[in-house]
């Protein structure tokens, strides 16, 4: 056996059992299924209990470790080749598995694997997200390495979803690298740094092989700023990334950008007033420090926002529209 199979959870029964099985489903079928209660307080327990499948190990903390903390006791608890720690609300995809471990085992040159995802809403509903994919636009295999990760998430915000890795356990423990909780929500992007810090290679695999779930209670809802806050916070304190920081001083602009793109969406869909929006952008300049021409663009976009409220919500309903 060369997998393990983590799934941290925490107050999120109503997910679980499709996230259950969904790896025990799958084509891949080797593995060991650890599930990680972070101390829930709902029902978890009777939904684990319900399966009879030997493979499950059911782990329940005695006390909550916080998010990341339980994460971390996943890559502590991993002992085979290959580990997965997956989020308790997504479905992985049936050949998930059997693609990443397939991936790895050829390619022994590759740190750490990210395999593509596509979006349900709260109620695994496909047809009502407005986040679709279309992955006739993304090549097929994209590769990590040197410091190519770091300069894409600076100058695009390329993300890589977390339940969709896979770690090739020697190198993850070699180099001692977990996630470091200091960084806030976004530790799990300062760990995809780590990777290619250490040498590492990330290899990333578009197409549909998990579908991963959007609703309320996520950070990227309830923590956006403190997501970007937190995680530029880390890396200009730390000297490493402080450095290599400033030789992306330029492409800082972009990035303000597309979080500015982001938070008007969020504006247009009235879950956000003009007040927040231009206190939101406010602080990311503080903590991105663009060029004055970026802010002062910045700032116009804002004013708009705040002039002409109406028209910008219409031009996005219409955008949305015509996405769908």
């Amino acid at each position: 056996m060369v997998l393990d199979v983590f799934i941290v959870t925490y107050n999120r029964s109503r997910y679980l059992k499709d996230a259950i099985e969904s790896i025990l489903n799958q084509t891949y079928s080797d593995f060991q299924l650890t599930i990680l209660d972070n101390c829930s307080t709902d029902n978890t327990e009777e939904v684990v209990r319900s399966f009879n499948d030997n493979r499950i190990r059911y782990i329940k903390n005695e006390e909550n470790l916080g998010a990341w903390g339980n994460v971390n006791k996943a890559f502590s608890l991993a002992d085979k080749k290959y580990y997965i720690v997956n989020h308790d609300d997504d479905i992985m995809m049936p050949d998930y598995l059997e693609k990443a471990v397939g991936f790895m085992e050829e390619n022994d040159d590759v740190s750490v694997l990210s395999l593509g995802i596509d979006n349900i809403d709260a109620e695994a509903d496909y047809s009502q997200c407005v986040f679709k994919k279309d992955y006739r636009k993304c090549e097929n295999i994209q590769l990590y390495s040197g410091e190519s990760f770091f300069c894409k998430y600076i100058r695009k915000r390329q993300s890589i979803a977390f339940p969709t890795l896979i770690y090739r356990n020697f190198f993850m423990k070699e180099n001692n690298i977990t996630i470091n909780p200091d960084a806030g929500p976004s530790a799990d992007v300062l760990l995809m740094f780590e990777v290619e810090r250490y040498g590492g290679t990330i290899a990333e695999i578009n197409g549909k092989y998990l579908l991963f779930r959007l609703h309320t209670e996520q950070w990227s809802q309830v923590a956006r700023v403190e997501m970007i806050v937190k995680l530029f916070s880390f890396l200009n304190k730390d000297p490493y990334y402080a450095q290599k920081l400033e030789t992306c001083y330029s492409q800082r602009g972009s990035l303000l950008f597309r979080i500015l793109f982001s938070e008007v969406c969020v504006f247009s869909k009235n879950e956000i007033s003009a007040e927040e929006l231009s206190s939101n952008i406010t602080t990311y300049i503080k903590i991105l420090q663009p060029s004055k021409l970026i802010v002062c663009l910045a700032r116009i976009v804002v004013k708009i926002c705040k002039l002409f409220p109406k028209t910008i919500k219409s031009i996005y309903r219409v955008g949305k529209a015509l996405k769908c």
